[in-house]
């Protein structure tokens, strides 16, 4: 949840910077340079950052009870048997990167 709330204040910050810096002059210049970022690279700063605060609030807090993960996860414990759902997943997994890898280089 900290991971989410820090990725929404920070994008919503830099919304906010960026609609202002196209309506009015920014003087302070670290401000300038956080509107003018592209947004791509942006994203990747964002997820970075999200994936530090997620690491990082799940090192420091406790782990939580077993009464609270009943019902919320699907499938805790490791299944056994492979399944035909599982192999079938993995293999249309693996068909999709095959696909895509051929597209990229098809249309590149």
């Amino acid at each position: 949840m900290a991971a989410l709330i820090t990725g929404l204040l920070v994008g919503a910050f830099r919304l906010i910077i960026e609609i202002q810096s196209k309506t009015e002059a920014i003087s302070t210049v670290i401000f300038q340079d956080f509107a003018s970022i592209n947004f791509l690279h942006f994203a990747i700063y964002l997820f970075i950052l999200s994936s530090f605060v997620l690491v990082i609030v799940s090192l420091l807090t406790q782990k939580p009870a077993e009464e609270k993960l009943t019902g919320l996860i699907y499938n805790r414990y490791a299944v056994k048997e492979e399944s035909a759902w599982r192999t079938a997943n993995i293999s249309f997994s693996i068909l999709l990167v095959i696909v895509l890898i051929y597209l990229w280089f098809t249309f590149r």
